[in-house]
């Protein structure tokens, strides 16, 4: 991902990474440096501009990483291709920790349904029971993971989260700008700790 990072900052393509990233913090709070999740959002946001966001010419590439693999072809390895194609092949999604076997966490997922046993231990991200994330998960070599931009709401938070994500699905409201909603909602949550947990996820 670093190399293709590099890659967003020639040829104009600079421009356009900083009028998607506007869009996405409005969707998703505004991060500052000095906020305890700022690596973590700016990860997601990177996450988002390669793999999420959808170029304009319906006959040409869909995303960024997709462009990418089109110019820079003839310099990739195998390996290298089939790992952006994994990538590319990932979501984005709000996952419940329903299981921990050992090594592994076993999620299902809040916004599109399906469960998924990820090969990760819940301690690494100390995760308990019935916690609430948002992250992507990606197949690669053989193996489901995630992808280190996870944005972990807090264990008392997830009842909250699980009504909202309801009553946004039964509204008919698109999955990513509601999971998008509810990372501002997190954000805001960590910037001011002596919130109300209520008014922190505008319930």
């Amino acid at each position: 991902m670093e190399s293709v990072g590099s890659w967003m900052a020639l040829n104009g393509r600079r421009e356009a990474a900083h009028r998607i990233r506007e869009e996405f913090f409005e969707r998703t709070g505004r991060v500052n440096e000095d906020d305890r999740s700022f690596e973590t959002r700016m990860n997601a946001f990177l996450e988002y501009l390669l793999l999420d966001h959808r170029l304009e010419d319906p006959r040409g590439p869909e995303t960024w990483l997709e462009a990418y693999v089109v110019e820079r072809a003839e310099h990739l390895s195998v390996r290298e291709r089939a790992l952006l194609a994994s990538l590319s092949a990932g979501h984005r999604s709000l996952f419940r920790l329903i299981a921990r076997p050992a090594q592994q966490l076993h999620l299902s997922d809040m916004l599109y349904g399906g469960q998924w046993l990820v090969a990760l231990p819940a301690a690494l991200l100390g995760l308990e029971l019935g916690d609430v994330f948002e992250a992507r998960l990606v197949s690669l070599e053989g193996r489901v993971v995630l992808l280190h931009s996870v944005l972990h709401h807090p264990s008392d938070a997830a009842p909250l989260v699980a009504r909202i994500v309801e009553k946004g699905l039964d509204r008919g409201e698109d999955p990513q700008v509601l999971a998008g909603r509810l990372s501002a909602m997190l954000l805001r949550h960590d910037r001011y700790p002596g919130m109300n947990l209520l008014q922190a996820y505008g319930w």
